[in-house]
């Protein structure tokens, strides 16, 4: 029971931090359960009714790996002081301005993308966090094709929802390739290399 009990003392910690969403990973109903047995220690609430099998153990092990990658991820996302939540998305400003590639970084780096609003629902909550940061414009994660001339998400894909501002985008100067939204949660499109606030998607 060494090994069995050694996994609980891991998933124990990890299951009562993680959101209920991360949390549901933790899937153990392969597993046969007790609810009136003695619990082991460690184990309390994860009682098994049987030993368990080196493949059994094998499966817990990889979940418990599973269950820590998005454990560090989640302790990466509560850095970002501001948020807002629609669906089953997460905005979450990073409170600075950084220029287009930069700020993909610092998103990709946290687990995270750029801001791709495709709904009036995510539009507006992505408004009400840049409005509330009072830093200006925060850039989308969207961009002009060289190719077909239209603005794509990351991967290329058509956008399915905008809010452009009235006359745009217009490529003003030829080299207007990334997205800003304002404080309205209108859109415009700017030159990469200026500096915007960073939002995160989750």
């Amino acid at each position: 029971m060494g090994s069995t009990s050694g996994l609980c003392n891991a998933i124990s910690p990890l299951s009562n931090v993680l959101p209920a969403s991360q949390n549901e990973s933790l899937s153990l109903s392969t597993f046969p359960w007790d609810p009136d047995s003695e619990p082991t220690h460690g184990c309390e609430g994860l009682v098994f009714t049987g030993p368990l099998s080196p493949a059994d153990i094998a499966v817990l092990r990889q979940q418990v790996k599973a269950l820590e990658g998005a454990f560090l991820q989640y302790k990466k996302v509560e850095l970002f002081p501001h948020g807002r939540d629609v669906g089953q998305k997460v905005f979450k400003s990073a409170g600075f301005q950084k220029p287009f590639q930069e700020a993909q970084q610092v998103c990709a780096q946290a687990g995270g993308q750029l801001p791709s609003p495709r709904s009036e629902a995510e539009n507006h909550a992505l408004q009400q966090l840049v409005d509330i940061e009072n830093k200006g414009a925060a850039f989308l994660s969207m961009t002009l094709s060289k190719v077909e001339g239209k603005f794509t998400y990351p991967g290329g894909a058509p956008l399915v929802y905008t809010n452009w501002s009235p006359g745009e985008p217009n490529n003003y100067g030829g080299n207007q390739y990334c997205v800003e939204m304002y404080t309205t949660g209108k859109w415009n499109d700017v030159p990469c290399e200026v500096t915007r606030l960073v939002i995160c998607e989750f």
